[in-house]
C-alpha cells in the first residue's frame, strides 16, 4: 500500500523538529512527512493541487483556501487553551499546541483515519539516495556527508560513496586513507569478490566512507557500470540501511545511470536568478514530478535575501526543504554537519 502523505507547518521550528521526531519514531518512517516553517514557503506549497492524509498546522497558518485540497484529516494546532475541539464544520479539529507532544499524538490518531499498522506493511530495505546538483559549489558533499551522520546518528547503517573524477571527499574523513592500487584493480575489474576486499578498508566513522581513489577515476578507466557492478553486491551484502552516492555536478552518462540506479534522488538548488537559471535547465531534461522518489532542497539559503528560486519553480518542482546559509560549514567536520537543522531535517525525510 502507499504510505500516509503528512503535512507539518508549525513556524516555531525547535516545536517542528520535536513534532516531527515523534511521527517519525511512531511511523518509524513508513510515511511521506512534508514540514514547512515558512508561510511564503506554506503559500508556495499549496499553490498547486495537494492531496495529503493529515495536516497539522498552526491556525494562524490556516486559510480557507487549503479547503479547496483532497486533505482526509486536518488538525489545527492553537495557542489558546480553551480552543481544543471540533471546529464549527466539523472538517477540522483543534488541538492545545501546549500540551505535550506525546497528547498532541495520541488526540490526532485517535481521531484521523490512519492505520500505522498497515503503513508499517511498507518494505524497508536498502535505500540507495543520490544527491546531485546541476549547480557547483552548491554543497553536494556536505549535505550527504552530513545526511550519512544524522542517519547513523538515529541508527542507521549509512555508507558514503563519492563518484567524482578527482576525490576530495577524503577531507571528511577522521583518518585520511586511500584505496590501494590494487583495490583499485579490482573495482575496475568488478571483482564479484570487490565487497569482500574492500570491506577491510572501508572507513569506519559514525557512518561508513568508501576511501578515495589514489588517482583519478577517469585515469582509473572507472565508469557508471563500475558502480552499478558496486551497488549490486554491496545489496547482496545486506551490510547497509541506507548508501548515499555524491555524484559529480556534470549531468553525463555516470550521472543518468546512478539516478537510474538510485531509490531516491535529492537535487539541490540555489535561490539566486543565476542558480535558478541553471536548475531550470535541468528540469527541462529530467522529470522530478515524482515526489516519492525526487526531493528538492534549496541549500545555503539566505533568509535576507530574494528567494528567486520558490517563486520561479512554482509548477515545475516542489522545493521540499530550505537549509540555512552557515559560514562555518566549510570547516565543520563530519559530526558537526549532521547536528544541523537542515540536514537532521531532511534526515527524517529519508525515515
Amino acid at each position: 500500500m502507499a504510505v500516509p502523505k503528512i503535512l507539518l507547518a508549525e513556524q516555531d521550528e525547535e516545536y517542528l523538529e520535536t513534532l516531527e521526531r515523534k511521527f517519525v519514531q511512531e511511523f518509524r518512517g513508513h510515511m511521506e512527512l512534508i514540514s514547512i516553517s515558512e508561510r511564503d514557503y506554506l503559500e508556495t506549497f499549496f499553490s498547486e493541487p495537494q492531496q495529503l492524509d493529515m495536516v497539522i498546522i498552526n491556525e494562524d497558518l490556516y486559510n480557507f483556501a487549503l479547503e479547496k485540497h483532497n486533505i482526509s484529516n486536518c488538525f489545527l494546532l492553537s495557542e489558546k487553551e480553551s480552543d481544543p475541539g471540533v471546529t464549527q464544520d466539523m472538517h477540522r479539529m483543534k488541538l492545545y499546541k501546549y500540551t505535550s507532544i506525546e497528547d498532541i499524538f495520541k488526540q490526532v490518531m485517535k481521531n484521523a483515519n490512519l492505520d500505522i499498522a498497515a503503513a508499517k506493511e511498507t518494505d524497508g530495505g536498502l535505500t540507495t539516495i543520490a544527491v546531485y546538483s546541476p549547480i557547483g559549489g552548491m554543497g553536494k558533499t556536505t549535505v550527504a556527508m552530513g545526511l550519512c551522520q544524522a542517519l547513523a546518528k538515529k541508527g542507521k547503517r549509512a555508507l558514503f560513496v563519492g563518484t567524482d573524477s578527482l576525490q576530495n571527499f577524503g577531507y571528511f574523513m577522521r583518518e585520511k586513507t586511500t584505496l590501494t592500487a590494487d583495490l583499485e584493480k579490482q573495482f575496475a575489474a568488478k571483482s564479484s569478490y570487490i565487497y569482500s576486499k574492500l570491506r577491510p578498508v572501508i572507513a569506519r566513522q559514525d557512518f561508513d566512507i568508501l576511501p578515495v581513489f589514489a588517482k583519478t577515476r577517469p585515469g582509473l578507466r572507472i565508469g557508471p557500470d563500475h558502480y552499478v557492478s558496486l551497488l549490486g553486491y554491496l545489496k547482496e551484502a545486506e551490510a547497509y540501511d541506507y548508501i548515499v552516492l555524491d555524484l559529480a555536478t556534470e549531468f553525463s552518462e555516470m550521472t543518468a545511470t546512478l539516478f537510474n540506479q538510485s531509490d531516491k534522488i535529492m537535487i539541490l538548488m540555489g535561490q539566486g536568478k543565476y542558480e535558478t537559471y541553471q536548475a531550470g535547465n535541468l528540469l527541462d531534461n529530467i522529470d522530478c514530478s515524482d515526489e516519492t522518489r525526487f526531493t528538492c532542497v534549496c541549500n545555503k539559503f539566505d533568509r535576507q535575501k530574494e528567494n528567486a528560486l520558490l517563486r520561479q519553480m512554482a509548477g515545475r518542482c516542489k522545493i521540499r526543504m530550505q537549509i540555512d546559509f552557515d559560514p562555518a560549514v566549510p570547516d565543520m567536520t563530519a559530526e558537526e554537519l549532521g547536528k544541523l537543522q537542515g540536514i537532521e531535517a531532511l534526515s527524517l525525510v529519508y525515515m
